[in-house]
């Protein structure tokens, strides 16, 4: 063995009282920097959690506070979109029609959405893919560099909005 150097043992102490491996001992040595850090995780934690409950059932559709304003123009909002089912629900409940048409003004999962309505619900629904005469345009402003809210108020009627956090995700209009 080397001059000044001793041979550690499993189990052996150092003066201090630790073990030297690196392991905790139990012996509550907390840091503040442990403590600063399990605050801060569980406020960060605390805060999304209340977020996720507050923008239920689309809770998806997460913006980030430090991402700065303007969000619509940035990013591809309901970017899944979830929000398509409760569209095509609200229009059931706002049109006694016995056929409405609806289309899609940017990419949206019409198929599966309808696909999760009640079968009599989905017999009310046709999806077209023309300009040939469709009540309703959905637009969940999917592809950023689609059509504009103003191309698409040439000929339809904004109704409603679907909104996390005030800010509209999925936009619902009604042809003139």
């Amino acid at each position: 063995m080397p001059a000044g150097l001793e041979a550690a043992r499993i189990g052996d102490k150092r003066p201090d009282g630790s073990s030297g491996d690196g392991a905790n001992t139990g012996d509550g040595d907390q840091s503040p920097g442990r403590l600063t850090l399990a605050v801060v995780t569980t406020a960060f934690l605390s805060w999304n959690a209340w977020w996720m409950v507050r923008a239920h059932p689309h809770q998806n559709v997460y913006f980030n506070e430090l991402a700065g304003g303007n969000l619509r123009a940035r990013f591809e909002l309901d970017y899944w979109g979830l929000g398509t089912r409760a569209a095509l629900e609200y229009i059931l409940q706002h049109d006694p029609a016995d056929r409405v048409r609806v289309k899609a003004g940017s990419f949206l999962p019409l198929a599966q959405s309808l696909a999760m309505l009640t079968p009599d619900e989905r017999r009310r629904i046709e999806i077209v893919t023309d300009d040939t005469g469709p009540h309703y345009l959905l637009n969940n402003f999917r592809s950023v560099g689609s059509a504009t809210d103003a191309q698409y108020r040439e000929r339809y009627d904004l109704i409603h909005e679907i909104k996390v956090a005030d800010l509209p995700i999925l936009e619902i209009y009604r042809s003139q």
